[in-house]
């Protein structure tokens, strides 16, 4: 369905020189209908990492992230000037759920974990 709205663009735009409208400008989006978006990409993407922090690394007493907790955050943060404690209702789309993240079975990064891997590796090179 939308290959072939771009093909029907791309034809109604045949008619225009290259001149006058480069390759660019016609596969540019379209103006869309209703309200434009409130946050960026950018924002967004802050936004969904700090969801993926533990609190604790925030300077929160608490373990686990709720809506009000993590809408406060964001202001805190500067991220945005005002956002919904309800905004988190959006992370089931994307698979990400803060609140059931488990910190303590997410282990700490292993510090010597290439070396490990080459010993692995060697010990498997090596015949018996």
């Amino acid at each position: 369905m939308v290959a072939r709205l771009w093909r029907q663009r791309w034809l109604d735009l045949h008619s225009i020189s290259m001149d006058d409208l480069s390759v660019e400008e016609r596969l540019e989006d379209l103006p869309r209908p209703g309200t434009p978006p409130r946050l960026t990409a950018n924002q967004i993407c802050q936004i969904e990492e700090l969801a993926c922090e533990k609190p604790e690394s925030s300077g929160s007493p608490i373990t686990q992230w709720t809506g009000r907790e993590i809408a406060d955050e964001i202001k805190k943060r500067g991220i945005v000037d005002e956002i919904s404690p309800l905004m988190h209702l959006g992370y089931s789309k994307k698979g990400l759920r803060p609140h059931l993240i488990r910190y303590w079975l997410t282990p700490a990064p292993d510090k010597r974990f290439d070396e490990k891997i080459a010993e692995i590796k060697l010990r498997a090179a090596t015949p018996p």
